[in-house]
């Protein structure tokens, strides 16, 4: 099983799968929500890392999330935008976790505890 992870910044897509490899998990890099949801229904997933905002105007991530809720085991939402209505937004939308992006450390602590832990020890959807 692999982990999908969505953002329009390749720079953060590209650091979350070196993070994902260092740990032993494989991952797909999706730049558009649409082909993160489209990934999503093409292949199994344990988890997904989605961006909130894949574009200037929207929130796009509530989107994703609410496409793969029944999808995948864990949903993370990783996003630069801070506030109650975010947090309230993301687990509104079925995240189980929703992570400022500037909080590296925490996101890998839960990739770490909830992602690795389940899946090599042979837990899935």
């Amino acid at each position: 099983m692999k982990v999908l992870i969505g953002d329009d910044r390749e720079q953060i897509r590209l650091e979350l799968a070196r993070e994902l490899t260092i740990r032993g998990l494989e991952s797909d890099l999706k730049a558009t929500a649409e082909e993160t949801i489209e990934a999503a229904k093409k292949e199994d997933y344990y988890a997904i890392i989605t961006d909130l905002e894949y574009t200037p105007e929207g929130e796009e991530g509530y989107r994703v999330l609410d496409e793969t809720r029944s999808m995948i085991s864990i949903k993370i939402l990783y996003t630069g935008k801070r506030g109650f209505e975010t947090f309230v937004g993301g687990v509104g939308h079925g995240a189980d976790y929703v992570i400022l992006k500037k909080d590296l450390s925490e996101l890998l602590e839960i990739i770490d505890k909830d992602i690795c832990q389940k899946m090599k020890g042979g837990e899935t959807k």
